[in-house]
């Protein structure tokens, strides 16, 4: 009897807890829908809906493997990461064909047909091995964190490292026309068809005379983190570590602050995108130092996959050339001659795409968000610099984020750097 009016009571401090997170959820802005919430209604990325569905099911595989008989050894494990990556170049093949099917003939021919069934098998094998696959790199990420120093008390990491590997959401970056500033930026369903983000974007801008562009983008610091489920492992890696320490900053004054300024902005991700890049590749290179040579494949031949990918003139500097249009754009926008910077985006645009490079739309808004990112060729924001410096003085990547993580403005940032190398001058 005990036990059951135990039960009740739990249950029942849940529902209240649920109810309570609902109503902070519904907070009184989201009744009021800004314009480019509006644009995009019908587009809106279920966020609670997604944690709800993937917060639990990650732990329910744990338990399953830990059921006697149902454990992998490391070398299966690594054989499972593997194949997961050359799956996802054969979907990447498989739709680029069924790209080029239907643009020549019927979408419906045999062949169309054939090639999506194909498809439809790929994506299934690599769905039925994802848990597997996102455990390991989670163990591996969470190995060299430990090595970094980032652990809490040497060994704990925590957050613990926690991803999802998904087709991730596409998120609205808005900005003023006659600036180039990021104002929104709203997670939408990440199968948007290229004819609906042309329609929002352009609602936008005839209706309310806002620069808008809907992203593609490699992860969100969701929890699990939603990381991007197309990249190669590399890549998947430095994702995977670029949220993580979006979930480790938020414990501390830099993440906290996140979105006190735009400075503070740039700070953040820029950091992450730093830290992630350098944690990713000490990832990456460990676990393939250890990937058997000849892996088993579920799926026919993934080997004999060509890059498909536009051709790339080896003289252009795609960063001198990005940043050259930030630049003269900035320039043309603060003379208020916004009509003739955005006619030279699209000229510039085209250029980009000539030369391997398919930027769909380059906009004041394109700029809004690359901006963010320090490091970004499309950033001209002294931060970039400022944050490798900051690195090159720390003599590794722990001491660095600990320094780095406990500023609260970008004021405090500047001054631990100007301390930081007079300190270094004196030695």
């Amino acid at each position: 009897m005990l036990c059951r009016r135990t039960i009740v009571r739990s249950l029942k401090w849940a529902v209240i807890a649920s109810a309570v997170l609902f109503m902070l959820l519904l907070r009184g802005d989201v009744y009021t829908l800004n314009p480019a919430q509006e644009a995009s209604s019908r587009y809106a990325f279920d966020l609670i809906g997604w944690h709800l569905s993937n917060s639990m099911s990650k732990w329910t595989h744990l338990a399953f493997r830990a059921i006697p008989g149902r454990a992998i050894s490391d070398v299966e494990k690594l054989a499972l990461v593997d194949e997961y990556f050359k799956l996802g170049r054969v979907e990447d093949d498989l739709k680029n064909r069924i790209n080029v099917v239907a643009s020549k003939e019927s979408p419906i021919t045999p062949e169309a047909r054939r090639l999506q069934a194909e498809l439809g098998r790929a994506h299934r094998l690599r769905h039925d091995i994802r848990n597997d696959v996102e455990e390991t790199l989670e163990s591996e990420l969470s190995s060299v964190i430990r090595s970094e120093g980032m652990g809490l008390l040497g060994e704990v990491v925590f957050p613990p490292v926690d991803i999802r590997l998904i087709e991730t959401p596409k998120v609205l970056i808005t900005s003023p026309r006659d600036k180039i500033e990021r104002q929104d930026g709203i997670l939408l369903d990440p199968h948007m068809s290229v004819e609906s983000r042309e329609e929002v974007e352009a609602s936008l801008l005839e209706d309310e005379d806002i620069s808008a562009l809907v992203l593609d983008i490699g992860g969100v610091a969701t929890y699990p983190a939603s990381v991007y489920n197309g990249a190669d492992l590399n890549a998947t890696l430095s994702i995977m570590a670029h949220e993580w320490l979006h979930h480790y900053l938020f414990l501390r004054p830099l993440g906290q602050h996140m979105f006190d300024s735009p400075d503070m902005l740039v700070l953040n991700e820029t950091v992450a995108d730093l830290g992630g890049r350098e944690l990713g590749d000490i990832a990456f290179k460990r676990i393939r130092s250890r990937m058997p040579e000849v892996v088993p494949v579920a799926f026919g031949s993934t080997t004999e996959i060509e890059d498909a990918g536009p051709t790339r003139p080896a003289d252009f500097d795609f960063r001198r050339e990005m940043q050259e249009t930030r630049l003269t754009a900035d320039a043309l926008l603060a003379r208020d001659e916004i009509e003739i910077a955005e006619a030279y985006m699209e000229t510039r645009r085209k250029l980009f795409v000539a030369n391997g490079h398919p930027i769909r739309k380059l906009n004041q808004a394109y700029f809004a968000f690359n901006g963010t990112y320090a490091e970004s060729p499309a950033s001209v924001n002294p931060i970039g610099g400022q944050v490798r410096r900051l690195r090159e003085l720390s003599p590794d990547l722990g001491t660095f984020m600990s320094l780095v993580s406990g500023v609260s403005d970008y004021e405090e940032f500047l001054d631990l750097l100007s301390e930081i190398e007079a300190a270094g001058q004196s030695d």
